[in-house]
């Protein structure tokens, strides 16, 4: 009886097993049409919306982005035209140079309020109206000599130079000038010295010149003081000075003193010679050779010479040797030279085979035809087989009248005017 009750309970639950199984194992039916119809819930309609704006934006954006494109591009082709016209990269000289400017601009920047103080007391003396503001301005200026503080007198120094156009009582000023010559502070030496012409005669200056040749802040001023006097024992001083400073000293002081010779000494032309292929000293050398030289010398010109031959461009040596410059004729006949410089003898050699390498050579007709003006000025006749070979060339070409009448004037010329 148990038995049988335990193979019938049995029997049910396996029974039950297997509905369960298949109730379980029996796949998911798909979600109604209905129920897929149904409307989203609110969170859902949100999120819909969303999407379509940030489509509609990106869409925006797209269309906006494909608009400039042509734009960008052309930017950038600008942008690369500009870095192509650049300088390249600064060298070290140049950063240098720029640093110093930067540094001088901090200076005077810091100093303005000085300038402003010293203007104002310049302008109070100069002025004519009030006398007894003027005799306050003087009272103040003479303050500043007698002051304790070497930024004063370097102002009154300032001041006393900018009141040389008018009369004053010199006599009062002189010590204090004098007695800054020694002032420990360069820049007042300095001042002092630039006053000097107003409280000292022109000997009196050059004998303080002669003194302090050898002080390193007034050899400057000493050299540029004594290289225009006549006395031999100064120009003994003198052209070391000025040797050294050619030599040694900044681009700017050089270019100062070439510009400010009104001489330029034999004793320097090794130093023109070393300086005519070097930038930044065209325009005084120039002005120097041509107007304050009485005889261009063969070693200025063999430089040139030398120069051409080496790449130098002969408008860089033309501008040196330009025939309308220099005298070719009797040396003694100012009336003709109008001051321009005659060329040593042994020089002239040198500069018609400069002229004739311009005529055959130069890919200006312009600097031709003045190579050309040249030789017919030196009237040497040794030239006129070489103008003659020149003008039956293709080189004639764009010069043949001038090549022409050069020749016809060089035939014409008397034997013993040659």
């Amino acid at each position: 009886m148990k038995k049988a009750m335990w193979l019938g309970l049995w029997a049910i639950s396996a029974c039950g097993a297997v509905v369960g199984g298949a109730v379980v194992a029996r796949p998911k039916q798909p979600k109604s049409i209905a129920r897929l119809l149904r409307p989203e819930t609110k969170h859902q309609e949100e999120k819909s919306a969303d999407a379509s704006d940030l489509v509609a934006e990106l869409d925006e954006l797209r269309e906006g982005v494909a608009g400039k494109e042509s734009e960008i591009q052309r930017l950038r082709e600008e942008l690369a035209a500009l870095r192509s016209r650049l300088r390249p990269e600064l060298g070290p000289d140049l950063e240098k140079e720029l640093r110093e400017r930067l540094e001088s601009r901090k200076r005077d920047e810091a100093r303005k309020p000085e300038r402003e103080r010293s203007d104002t007391l310049w302008r109070k003396i100069l002025q004519r109206k009030d006398k007894a503001l003027r005799e306050a301005g003087l009272t103040e200026l003479l303050a500043l000599f007698q002051s304790a503080n070497p930024e004063d007198r370097e102002m009154g120094f300032d001041v006393l130079r900018g009141l040389g156009s008018i009369k004053l009582d010199t006599e009062k000023y002189k010590p204090y000038v004098l007695a800054a010559l020694a002032d420990e502070l360069p820049s007042v030496q300095r001042g002092a010295a630039d006053c000097l012409s107003l409280v000292c005669p022109y000997e009196e200056r050059l004998t303080i010149a002669a003194r302090m040749i050898e002080d390193p802040d007034l050899r400057y001023w000493a050299t540029m003081m004594l290289k225009d006097s006549s006395a031999p024992e100064h120009k003994k001083l003198a052209i070391p000075a000025l040797r050294s400073f050619l030599e040694e000293g900044e681009p700017s002081d050089k270019q100062h003193i070439l510009w400010d010779l009104y001489e330029l000494p034999e004793e320097l032309n090794d130093i023109v010679v070393k300086l005519l292929d070097q930038k930044g000293f065209e325009g005084p050398l120039t002005r120097l050779l041509h107007h304050e030289t009485d005889t261009i010398g063969a070693p200025i010109v063999q430089r040139l010479a030398d120069m051409y031959r080496e790449g130098t461009s002969d408008e860089t040596v033309m501008r040196f040797l330009h025939p309308g410059a220099i005298h070719f004729g009797d040396p003694n006949d100012f009336r003709e030279r109008q001051g321009h410089p005659c060329l040593a003898e042994e020089a002239k050699p040198i500069v018609r085979d400069i002229y004739l390498g311009i005529v055959r050579d130069s890919l200006s007709n312009g600097r031709r035809r003045e190579a050309l003006e040249g030789l017919g000025r030196m009237g040497d006749a040794w030239v006129i087989p070489a103008l003659d070979e020149i003008s039956r060339s293709p080189d004639a070409e764009g010069i043949e009248d001038e090549l022409a009448k050069t020749i016809e004037h060089l035939r014409n010329i008397p034997t013993q005017a040659r």
